[in-house]
């Protein structure tokens, strides 16, 4: 194995390792919403449907108001929670 070869593997092992929990293809990320945005969106979308998307807090608040026209499970009392979760975690930098 060249050195080149070793310094990519490596790098790629480091940045792999510094990975965030929402860059976890399986996981939300942990904090206040995440299992009201389990239950809202899991039923219908692999999590990577949410957790690749990068909206702003009206972006997100207009994709939970369809989904929920479109039958997501959506309690008045989570909406906010839901929103906020979502802009907080997957919102862009």
């Amino acid at each position: 194995m060249t050195r080149a070869t070793l310094a990519a593997k490596l790098l790629a092992a480091a940045v792999a390792s510094s990975a965030t929990v929402a860059d976890a293809p399986g996981e939300f990320p942990p904090g206040s919403g995440q299992s009201e945005v389990q239950a809202a969106c899991g039923p219908c979308h692999a999590i990577t449907v949410v957790t690749s998307a990068r909206k702003s807090e009206a972006e997100w608040a207009s994709t939970v108001d369809a989904m929920i026209t479109r039958g997501a499970p959506v309690a008045d009392a989570d909406y906010d929670v839901i929103v906020n979760y979502l802009t907080r975690n997957f919102s862009p930098p």
